[in-house]
């Protein structure tokens, strides 16, 4: 099966809130082998080596679900089997991360595991904001190894 490529509205990228505001480009390309759009629904199902190239994200899942408002913008995504989330100098891996866009909250389940250079976040469950700098696990097993820079999971004094 050939590839399809779909090139989301600009809305996606910034409805999904991973895009830096500064960008030159607000332009996000998701690739899957198939691509089912429901109209009447404002569903898009991307199923098989889903990959999402944004200016500021590249994530990788077996299956995503675009979820679009009234309005054609993102109401929500949800990105299914092996998702792996990569941005700036941090890797998440997990079974499923929903993203909610009235919040900018990301939602990690399934083997969660947030990762910057050698430190280490897991849990059950691992929520994070896109705009804000605020990270929350449970139950939480963090593993920092010390550096001369701070651990991007270091508690506020």
């Amino acid at each position: 099966m050939r590839t399809m490529t779909a090139v989301m509205l600009a809305g996606l990228c910034t409805a999904v809130a991973w895009a830096d505001e500064g960008s030159t480009s607000n332009r996000t390309v998701i690739t899957s082998k198939r691509l089912d759009f429901d109209y009447k629904r404002s569903i898009a199902v991307f199923e098989e080596e889903v990959t999402v190239e944004d200016p500021q994200i590249h994530m990788t899942a077996d299956r995503m679900n675009v979820i679009f408002d009234e309005d054609n913008n993102v109401k929500s995504v949800t990105a299914l089997g092996r998702v792996r989330i990569r941005q700036d100098d941090k890797t998440a891996t997990c079974g499923q991360a929903v993203y909610i866009a009235l919040t900018g909250e990301v939602i990690m389940t399934g083997d969660p595991k947030l990762e910057r250079g050698t430190d280490t976040l897991e849990g059950r469950k691992i929520t994070f904001w896109t705009d804000e700098d605020r990270v929350t696990c449970e139950p939480a097993t963090l593993i920092v190894y010390p550096e001369e820079e701070e651990s991007p999971f270091s508690v506020a004094e």
